[in-house]
């Protein structure tokens, strides 16, 4: 039962996550790349999407993902030295001092990182971050194979 109920309040934090980087774009699907997800996994629905699309409108999704991009690595680079202000740097001059940083003190931190950023959230926003960014390269290899080749065969163009 209490498995659910975490579950759910989990989820409304990813939800805002995703809804207020979402807003701008609707028509911009944002995946992730979770560990189990390969570069060829990727590389494959970039085949679909360029063969569903065509290179032009693809080219214009990819500029709209490279704006979240650079707006969701602003957002995890802020994140990130909030904590380490808030929360790590503390407890290191704690350390050098000589006092422990275990009990209260530790779950003080621990609440105030979660104010900031739950670690599941960073997570979800670096892999998105992550799955973005191979978009971009793959994109960038296709672009870059596709100027080279005669503009009469740009439905054969390999990312590879």
């Amino acid at each position: 039962m209490y498995s659910r109920i975490f579950a759910q309040t989990g989820a409304g934090s990813v939800k805002r996550f995703f809804v207020s980087s979402a807003n701008n774009i609707p028509n911009i699907r944002l995946g992730r790349m979770a560990p189990e997800t390969t570069i060829d996994t990727i590389e494959q629905e970039l085949h679909t999407e360029l063969n569903e699309k065509g290179l032009i409108k693809l080219g214009k999704t990819l500029e709209e993902e490279q704006k979240i991009l650079q707006d969701l690595q602003a957002k995890q680079k802020d994140s990130l030295n909030q904590i380490k202000e808030a929360c790590v740097t503390p407890a290191q001059k704690r350390l050098a001092q000589g006092y422990s940083i275990n009990g209260l003190f530790w779950s003080l931190k621990q609440k105030e990182m979660n104010q900031i950023a739950t670690k599941e959230v960073l997570q979800i926003r670096e892999e998105t971050i992550d799955w973005l960014k191979a978009r971009q390269e793959l994109y960038a290899a296709l672009k870059q194979s596709h100027n080279k080749t005669p503009e009469g065969s740009d439905r054969s163009c390999s990312l590879s």
